[in-house]
């Protein structure tokens, strides 16, 4: 069995993004907390841990500042998900046990409780991904 090298690149990104989150100094603010809490109840809305966003969540995430949070944004296309390469279905699949024991190891971690896992819709978010 051939084992592809695409998953492992795709989590070898998605990690080093989180390392420069993390090497990012925190800041805060209310506006900031306020989106923090916002987050936080959106991920417990969603029983995988990731964030669907959308338009309005974007528009505020971004015009805040200063930010103390950080999001890891899994870009999807449905349409896409039949083709073989790149096998979407599969890499959105292993975001989400990646979302899942992120969650599930992280629970007490008050400097880790600002990461949340987003994913984004090409369909739903077109002139975002721009």
């Amino acid at each position: 069995m051939v084992i592809s090298t695409k998953p492992f690149l795709i989590l070898n990104l998605l990690l080093t993004i989180t390392y420069i989150f993390l090497c990012t100094p925190y800041s805060s603010s209310v506006v900031a907390a306020n989106i923090v809490a916002d987050l936080h109840s959106l991920q417990s809305q969603f029983p995988s841990g990731i964030i669907r966003l959308n338009e309005s969540i974007l528009y505020r995430i971004f015009n805040a500042s200063p930010r103390s949070f950080y999001l890891i944004i899994f870009f999807d296309a449905i349409q896409l998900h039949n083709k073989l390469k790149p096998n979407l279905k599969t890499i959105k699949f292993e975001y989400a046990l990646i979302a899942k024991s992120f969650s599930i190891n992280n629970q007490n971690s008050s400097s880790l409780s600002k990461i949340f896992l987003c994913d984004l819709e090409f369909s739903e978010s077109e002139k975002d991904f721009l």
